[in-house]
């Protein structure tokens, strides 16, 4: 899926900030594996960390190092 819209409403658009990833999973487990194997990369920050939330068990933002944000979510609807 992806997002047309600044994951941040405050932040001033500049060219490919209106972009964002979301990968979704119905496996808890992938998610949080895949999550911890992006941020040990020291380049990555996170936005918004990996946690329960009233729409998923698993729910998390950070951006790569070239910039992209990726959305992280598990959703058990997809099983």
């Amino acid at each position: 899926m992806l997002n047309e819209n600044p994951m941040d409403a405050n932040e001033k658009y500049q060219a490919g900030n209106n972009t964002s990833l979301c990968i979704q999973s119905a496996d808890l487990e992938e998610i949080q594996q895949f999550y911890n194997s992006l941020i040990a990369d020291e380049r990555v920050r996170i936005i918004v960390p990996l946690a329960s939330n009233i729409f998923s068990k698993a729910y998390g933002i950070i951006e790569d190092p070239f910039g992209i944000k990726i959305q992280l979510c598990f959703d058990e609807r997809l099983k």
